[in-house]
Order: structure tokens, then sequence, then C-alpha cells
């Protein structure tokens, strides 16, 4: 094993990364996006924050003045724009360093470097120059994400919590070029030359730094192709079977743009015959019987995780046991004296056998590609996932304890995760908590609509009804030919605890009467209604494209909205979301009281062209409740 190359994959990757022209471009283009100030008029709160700055609200500092004005954003020079790319090229100069460490260590103890404005040494933050160029990799990996997000008009759009994100690298990348100086006055002569060190805790360390970044998030960033919600669905359901052309169990899927088989094969690569064939084919049927709902948890944990530390296609990233327990909400165990003992062998065996039996997954899947105006069909045969490496300490008995892995995704999803028009969709964090088995049911259904969202997205469709039938099948309820009720009363459990952890903002029939069950084999039309679910309106705002008068809208605090009549799509947009947010009311509730449907009033807060008998509907109510206007969040 090569620790060398396998240690610190996100540092050097990052570092490789922004010495490429593409690298350079991406960061030049976000820095230039996030060169910008807003100011946020008090009082302060954390629920006004959270509603300009969403999560990002929780880097500001505790100690904020409520009753001050808040500047957020940082106007930089093209000239600092490009010494910053620079020096993120030279990144793993950072590593194993020793004296530069210690050249370091002196500028965090010296009193003469506090700044006059915040009375505080910009160095002394800094624990380690290792754990500083991780934190760096991640926030400038993280903010070409968030910017990416913008829209596709107007290359300067930028939403509030990008400026703090930015603002916030800008400080880190002005302190690692006065440390990339001091390097070089130093004169060392094994430039880039990274010296061995221990995997273990090197490997803990980076994929620690990206667990923490992605639990401060109530959404996580997963695949969205139909490829993996394929597989999800397979695992977590068991549906492979036998197949007359293989001997590997097997699920065929036609879904969206995919058709193909998904199947559990053996990693070996070379022919085996006789006894050894049956003994590959018998342990790929043990493994069937295994998959269950915490496998899907640990591969949007990996995939997830993979986001957060990949700079191409092709980039590795590293995930430990503990942090795939951390991401489902499982808190570690108690030690003596009350300390933190840490998770249990059997906890992070459970993890590491997961992860072995997703590295069988196979697909074998053609898929139609639209390149332009026209279409191609694609035909893939991938890895679910690839582990590059693993590694951990030896126990007692001479086996090794897995403590870390380094992966990839297959190239089926990881050449579509990072490109501009990347296919990426927001988890709810919860769903990784809720539990395997009393609460799969709410897990599955999560996950699937976090797919459809994304789907929906492109037509802002979010409120297009599902057949009762699609919900039970996605949640793998079963329905029974006795008491039909029971599959009724637990997809009815399921939304209302999503909509108690605001994963949901609600849901309710369209066409279903209720007297209906009084008939004979009623459950058959039960499975034909229709039900609307509406999405939260953190999921509406990410996936929201942003036209440049709702950028000025939104980095404009100051702006007061008036009693004349919204003029365009935009300031309808603005006004209706503003004003039934301030009224607490749902969009299902606002479109039944103008007696409008869902998806209309969906279309007119996405900005989108309505008849204009619908638009005067919303403009009249929009004058009536005039004198509780609302500025935009």
């Amino acid at each position: 094993m090569n620790n060398l190359t396998q240690s610190k994959p996100l540092i050097k990757d990052t570092a490789n990364f922004f010495r490429t022209k593409e690298g350079k471009k991406q960061m030049y283009e976000a820095l230039e996006r996030v060169s910008a100030k807003i100011e946020i008029k008090p009082p302060l709160t954390l629920e006004k924050l959270m509603s300009v700055f969403g999560t990002t609200a929780l880097m500001f500092p505790p100690d904020i003045s409520s009753d001050e004005s808040l500047t957020v954003g940082r106007s930089t020079t093209i000239e600092e724009r490009t010494e910053w790319i620079d020096a993120l090229g030279n990144l793993h100069l950072l590593l194993n360093n020793q004296s530069l460490e210690r050249e370091v260590r002196k500028l965090t103890e010296n009193p003469r470097l506090k700044t006059i404005k915040d009375n505080e040494n910009p160095f002394e933050n800094i624990t380690g120059l290792e754990s500083f160029a991780e934190e760096i990799a991640i926030r400038s990996r993280v903010l070409i994400m968030e910017t990416n997000n913008g829209s596709a008009t107007d290359a300067k759009a930028v939403v509030p919590n990008q400026l703090k994100i930015g603002e916030m690298l800008a400080e880190q990348l002005e302190i690692l070029t006065i440390i990339l100086d001091i390097e070089k006055k130093l004169n060392k002569t094994e430039t880039g030359k990274l010296q061995e060190t221990d995997p273990n805790a090197e490997n803990q360390r980076t994929s620690g730094i990206a667990t923490e970044a992605l639990l401060k998030k109530d959404f996580l960033p997963v695949s969205s192709s139909a490829s993996y919600q394929a597989m999800r669905e397979a695992v977590a359901l068991k549906k492979f079977n036998k197949d007359v052309e293989s001997p590997y169990p097997t699920a065929y899927v036609e879904k969206s743009s995919i058709k193909g088989k998904i199947q559990l094969t053996p990693l070996q690569t070379e022919a085996v015959y006789g006894e050894k064939l049956k003994e590959l084919e018998a342990s790929m049927w043990r493994k069937r019987e295994q998959l269950s709902d915490l496998h899907v948890d640990v591969i949007d944990a990996m995939c997830a995780t993979w986001i957060v530390q990949a700079t191409s296609d092709e980039s590795r990233a590293v995930i430990t046991a503990d942090d795939v327990l951390k991401l489902r909400g499982l808190k570690p165990h108690l030690g003596g004296s009350g300390r933190r003992g840490g998770y249990t062998k059997e906890q992070r065996d459970e993890i590491s056998e997961a992860i072995q039996d997703l590295e069988n997954i196979w697909f074998e899947i053609t898929e139609k590609v639209k390149r332009g105006k026209t279409s191609k069909t694609d035909f893939i045969q991938s890895r679910a996932i690839a582990v590059t490496d693993r590694g951990g300490q030896m126990r007692i008995d001479g086996t090794l304890d897995v403590m870390w892995f380094v992966f990839r995704p297959g190239s089926i999803f990881a050449r579509y995760l990072l490109t501009e028009g990347r296919q990426s969709a927001l988890l709810a964090a919860q769903a990784l908590r809720y539990n395997v088995r009393t609460e799969a049911v709410e897990k599955r259904l999560v996950r699937y609509l976090s797919w459809q969202w994304r789907i929906r997205s492109k037509s802002a469709s979010y409120l297009q009804p599902y057949e009762a039938n699609t919900l039970i099948k996605e949640a793998g309820i079963k329905v029974p030919s006795r008491n039909s009720n029971r599959a009724v009363e637990r997809l009815e459990k399921a939304l209302d605890r999503m909509q108690t952890d605001g994963l949901i903002t609600g849901w309710q029939y369209l066409d279903w009467d209720w007297s209906n069950t009084n008939k004979h084999g009623w459950i058959k039309e039960w499975l034909a209604s229709r039900i609307a679910i509406e999405p939260p309106d953190f999921i509406r705002d990410s996936y929201e494209t942003i036209t440049a008068t709702a950028e000025k809208q939104t980095l404009q605090p100051k702006l007061d909205f008036t009693n004349s009549p919204p003029r365009n799509e935009a300031e309808i947009s603005i006004q209706t979301k503003a004003k039934r947010k301030a009224l607490k009311l749902t969009q299902m509730q606002l479109a039944e009281l103008l007696e409008l449907s869902q998806p209309t009033l969906s279309r007119i807060e996405a900005g989108r062209k309505v008849s204009h008998e619908e638009k005067q509907k919303i403009i009249q109510w929009l004058m009536e409740t005039s004198e509780k206007s609302v500025k935009p969040e």
C-alpha cells in the first residue's frame, strides 16, 4: 500500500485541481461572483439570520450584537483572486512541513499581530497546518458547489449564504498566502514531496472534517440519477431475484431514462469453476438476504462525503465507520466515569460489512442521454462503488479491525456528480437518522420524494400529485387482503411524521371520499386516489433559478415593498412567497384560498408565466392584504 498517495487525498487532489486550467477557471468565477457586500439591518436574531442565510447562519459567532447592522461579504480585486488561486495550487506544501509549522506557531503567539479592528491575531485559530489546509480544501469546493447552483442565465447571481462562505474563505486564503511566503523564505528543497505518516490518523481526520461539515446541514447532497434511485429501491426492498441468464441475484429495472439490470456479483475477475463457483454464487445469495435500508443509508453517506471531498470524477474520498454512524445520528457509548467511550465493535463491523456488500453491486444499464438537440443511448457497465484501500488496527487474533475506507463512486454516478449539469439531489439528513427497523417506511418515502423533487425542479411541478399506489410501493408497505386499512394508516402515519419533522410542508388527498370505505373492494379505489405532497421551502429555494430581478431583491434588504401592484413575474413571485410565509400559509392552503390549482401557484412563486386571469387573482390578493405587507426573506 502506498501511503504517500492514499493518506491525504483531499488536500493533494485539491492542490492538483487548482493547478489545472479548469480548476483555476472555476475558482476565479466563484470568487468573482461572491465579491460583494450586503447589509443586514437590526434587530439581528438567529431566526432572522437563518431566514436570510439558511444553515450558513450557524457560522456567525454567537456574540453578534442584536441591535447593530451586520455587513456580510467582501469585495476583492483581480490581483487578490489570482494570488489566492495560485496559493490553492500549493496547498499541499503545508503537509508534513515541520519547519513551517514551527514558524507559524510563533505567529500564533505573537500579540503584535492583533488587528486594530477585531483585536484578534488572525493566526491564533490555526491549531495545525494540516487541519488548516483541509478546512480550506473543503470550504473552497463548497463555495464552487454553492455558486454553481446559481442562475444559468445570470453569471453574477449570488445569494447571502454564498457571500458568507466567500468571506470566510477569503480570510483563510489571505492567511495562506502569508504562510506560503514564509515557506519560500525557508528555501525548502523538498517542495511537494510528502513524508510517510500514520494513515489511520490522517484518514480519520480527513473523513472527520467532511462529516463535521455535513452534520451542520439539514440536507445532504446525493446522486439524483435514475440509476442511483433504482439501486436504492432494489437494495432496500430486496428486489434481487433469480435470473435465467445469470446465477447471481438480479434486479431488472426500467425507470425514467434507464433500462437494464442490477446484480450482486463477485469482485473476483479470474475465472473459477466447480465448487469454487458454487461457493461464490452462494455467497452472493447470502449477501442478498443481508441487504436492508442500512445499506442505503451507508451509500447515501458515502455519496455525500465524496461530493464534499472530490474535485474530479476520478477523485477518491475517505470515510470511516464512525463517521457513517455519526451521520446516522447514533451517539457514541459512554465509557468509564461517564466519559465518551466511542462506538462498539459490533456497530463498526455492521458498517464495514455493509460497505463490502455494496462493492458487489454491478450495473448493466442502457441510458438515454441528451446531448444538445440530439439524444443518444449509452450502454454502461459499472460498479456502484470502488473501494481502493482500507485500513485500521490489527486485533489480537490477527484479523483487521477496519476503521477507514478510501473509495470512489462507480463511473455510472461519478461522471455526472461534479459536472456543470450535475445530477445531485438534496436528501434530508433525517432520512439517515430514522430507525432502520421501525421507521424504514419514512426513510424510503424521504428518499423517493427527494429524487422526485429534483426531477420536478425543472418545471417547478412540485405539487403534481402521486398515486397512493405509487407511494405504497416505494415505501414497501404491504397491502393485506384483510384489514387493508392498516396499509392506509401506515402511509398516513409516515406522512404525518415527515410533516412533524419538517421534511414536508403538508399533504392532502385530492379526490378521495372516505365514504367509499363502505364499499366492497374499496382499497382498489383508494390505491388509485391522488395525494399532493408539498416540499419544504428550503427545497424550492435551493432548486429555484435565481433571476436578475430576484437577485437584486435578495441582496438589497433595504428595499421596501410599496402598496403599488407588482410589475412583472419576478415581483409577483417575490411578494407572493414573502406574503405567504408571513401569514404562515402553505402553498396548498393559499391555492385553495385563491381557487387556484396547486401547480399554478407553484409556477407563480417560481416566477413563471401564467394566464392573465390567474395573475389578476394573485395581484388582487396581494393588494387586499397590503396592510400586512412584509419584506422578502
